[in-house]
């Protein structure tokens, strides 16, 4: 039968343990300086003309997306609807009511890649798959108390991103008319 010193080594080393971790926790938040000061943005930071910035291994989809895409309507940015969605609309050649042909080999993997890296997650059970952007959850989160014409249209983004023809959805007019960039 074991001694009662042996019984109690787990409670020991369980306070041990403890202790041990809450000074190193306690000699880390010291050694790293910290401050009182809330955490913000800078006033200035580089514009950078697109939604995202994009990778170099992305920039080949990203240059199809803009010539397929925006060469019609503005290209919106593809977190605005679901992977699935741009799945659909990638392979069928009826778009919005214009024939237009599926894309070629290698483009239309090059495009994919890039709108599946973009694109949010499919959506869950609660949301239809939306294939207008007066039905994406994303779209109404990212336009907040902002009244907009219903139906949405693409040449309507302009009202608000004066330079959404190139792609960038960063610079927008506020309220009171003037311009501001997103963080």
């Amino acid at each position: 039968m074991p001694s009662a010193k042996f019984r109690r080594s787990p409670l020991v080393l369980t306070v041990l343990l403890t202790l041990w971790s809450v000074s190193i926790g306690w000699l880390a938040s010291g050694a790293w300086g910290q401050t009182d000061e809330p955490f913000s943005v800078p006033e200035s930071l580089p514009h950078i003309g697109t939604v995202d910035p994009i990778p170099d291994n992305k920039r080949a989809g990203h240059a199809i997306y803009l010539d397929s895409c925006a060469s019609c309507h503005i290209a919106i940015p593809p977190a605005v609807l679901p992977s699935e969605t741009w799945r659909d609309i990638l392979l069928e050649e009826n778009h919005y009511g214009e024939v237009v042909p599926v894309l070629p080999s290698p483009q239309i993997h090059l495009l994919w890649d890039y709108l599946q890296y973009f694109s949010r997650p499919n959506p869950n059970e609660n949301e239809t798959l939306p294939f207008r952007l007066d039905s994406s959850q994303f779209f109404t989160a990212m336009h907040p108390g902002i009244e907009i014409d219903r139906p949405v249209r693409l040449d309507g983004c302009i009202s608000c991103h004066p330079s959404a023809k190139s792609f960038d959805f960063r610079r927008f007019v506020t309220r009171d008319r003037a311009t501001r960039s997103a963080p």
